[in-house]
């Protein structure tokens, strides 16, 4: 899928050495380690869940010849959640804001029953906190001691 500005999000595929070569990159990331402690783990939950709905997707967004980071939808309940991780050379150029704005988007357009997207944020993590609000996200609850929830309409 094509999102402009040189970007497209590829799904992701488990025998893609570029795609798992990112993956490992990640997954050593203390940041990354941070929020899903295995991103590894994560991805397999969502891709090969025998209870998968349609709408739980991993994607490798890639620009630049490079891929730049992974962008995550999974059902939980009624609600559905976006994730992602950027590769640390990335960070701070705004790939983040304009991959959440543009999966979202994507999400709405595709589901148009879907009246709610949420995304969770570690509460330290204040530079997560400002790309959900720059989006259009809206904080909503907090959802342990560990995690803010954040939607967009």
């Amino acid at each position: 899928m094509d999102l402009g500005y040189g970007l497209s999000f590829e799904e992701y595929d488990p025998n893609n050495i570029r795609h798992i070569s990112l993956v490992r990159i990640l997954d050593n990331d203390p940041k990354v380690k941070e929020v899903f402690f295995s991103l590894e783990n994560y991805i397999y939950n969502i891709i090969d869940n025998e209870d998968k709905n349609i709408t739980d997707k991993v994607y490798v967004v890639t620009g630049y010849s490079e891929n730049i980071g992974l962008i995550m939808s999974k059902m939980y309940g009624n609600k559905l959640h976006i994730s992602y991780a950027l590769s640390p050379k990335f960070r701070g150029e705004s790939f983040s804001a304009y991959m959440l704005d543009t999966y979202s988007d994507y999400l709405f357009r595709t589901y148009p029953k879907l009246d709610k997207v949420y995304v969770q944020i570690n509460p330290q993590n204040k530079a997560s906190k400002v790309v959900a609000a720059k989006v259009g996200f809206v904080k909503e609850s907090v959802i342990d001691y560990s995690l803010d929830n954040y939607y967009k309409k």
